[in-house]
């Protein structure tokens, strides 16, 4: 299992009033950032922009991924074994 990319919040900018170009010009934008606008009505009238952007994840990131991996393959193991003696059981004279 290799490493991959994964979206990381780069900036985030919270605010009561609408977020203008002005606010967001100067900011360190690369080709390929993601660019998320959330506008929250309901709650608390919040203006949002996330910038995301793909970085390769770290080991710590890695080592979660592949032990969540692990678990579930173990998991799904265990599950397909009890299934597999249970349909032994019922088929075998």
């Amino acid at each position: 299992m290799e490493k991959k990319l994964i979206n990381k919040t780069i900036i985030l900018l919270s605010q009561n009033t609408p977020i203008t170009w002005e606010s967001m010009k100067d900011l360190p934008f690369e080709a390929g950032d993601i660019i998320y606008v959330d506008y929250d009505e309901e709650d608390s009238f919040t203006y949002e922009v996330r910038i995301f952007r793909k970085v390769l994840e770290t080991d710590e990131q890695f080592a979660k991924r592949t032990d969540r991996v692990a678990m579930y393959e173990k998991i799904q193991k265990a599950y397909r074994l009890a299934e597999y003696k249970k349909l032994k059981k019922e088929f075998e004279p």
